[in-house]
């Protein structure tokens, strides 16, 4: 990204889906990282042998993807969530065999499954009438369960995931006051 670039305005929401090189295009953003100003990142991710950069050999790929997602926990101050996807309940499966994310208040210790609802990432709840809203309210608002990916867990969640399919990556800002409003309930 050119320096000269004049950036003021946050981006509230980055997608990425680009067969492999999610990293590269999470790396090639770090001046609007270090200014503060994404606050959710969604990238589609699956298993390191499948989309791994073509032009780097696999354990290449996957140091990378450890080095790059530490980074967004501690340089840039993200949270990292895994929604709901193809490969969620294998991720959740290894979660439990690795005893990551227990709920304290669940019987037996099972890991923390959150959900997330729908509403605007300004608070507000959505208006009824549209076809949308009525879906919505027809499922409790409820889009999609998550769990929260700890760092202590990135290793192995990257040395294990070859048998894991495809999943979402939410990054989320902490210090954003959007994503610190949309957490707050």
């Amino acid at each position: 990204m050119p320096d000269d670039l004049s950036l003021r305005q946050p981006v509230h929401f980055l997608k990425i889906d680009v067969e492999g090189f999610e990293m590269e295009v999470i790396d090639s953003a770090a001046k609007l990282m270090d200014l503060q100003l994404v606050e959710n990142i969604i990238a589609e991710f699956g298993p390191v042998g499948v989309w791994g950069n073509s032009k780097l050999d696999l354990a290449t790929t996957r140091t990378n993807w450890k080095k790059g997602l530490k980074k967004m926990i501690r340089h840039y101050g993200f949270d990292i969530r895994i929604l709901d996807g193809p490969g969620f309940q294998a991720l959740v499966d290894l979660m439990q065999r690795e005893r990551v994310n227990i709920d304290p208040e669940s019987p037996g210790g099972k890991v923390k499954i959150n959900r997330l609802f729908a509403r605007d990432f300004f608070g507000n709840t959505f208006q009824p009438g549209d076809a949308f809203s009525e879906k919505m309210k027809a499922a409790q608002y409820h889009i999609s369960d998550y769990v929260d990916l700890p760092f202590e867990f990135i290793d192995t969640f990257l040395d294990q995931n070859d048998n894991i399919a495809q999943l979402y990556l939410w990054f989320t800002r902490r210090e954003s006051p959007m994503v610190q409003n949309f957490f707050s309930e």
